[in-house]
């Protein structure tokens, strides 16, 4: 699927995330690429897991970014899920949790 400058770039953002990120891990390079790890908020009170989907035509477009769990999401200060605030995509969900 990765041509050769694709494949450089690859290398290079699998040793970003080894300094900066290590509990993340890419997963199926030659096919449907994904890194997937967990990152804790800034209070350490919650722990999420997240999945970032290469496209494509990485890196010329910008990847998606999902909560794989938990599969309800609290707004700041967990006064209520914002699973209530009705349909969102699962990018919306990553920019209002990450926002809070």
């Amino acid at each position: 699927m990765w041509d050769r400058s694709q494949r450089e770039r690859l290398a290079i953002e699998e040793k970003l995330l080894d300094r900066y990120a290590p509990n993340f891990h890419f997963y199926d390079r030659t096919g449907d690429t994904y890194a997937e790890g967990w990152a804790n908020t800034s209070d350490g009170s919650s722990r999420f897991t997240l999945r970032l989907e290469l496209p494509p035509d990485f890196p010329y477009d910008e990847p998606g970014l999902y909560v794989v769990s938990p599969s309800t999401l609290c707004r700041y200060g967990n006064r209520s899920s914002i699973n209530d605030l009705g349909p969102h995509t699962p990018s919306t969900y990553i920019t209002t949790a990450v926002a809070g």
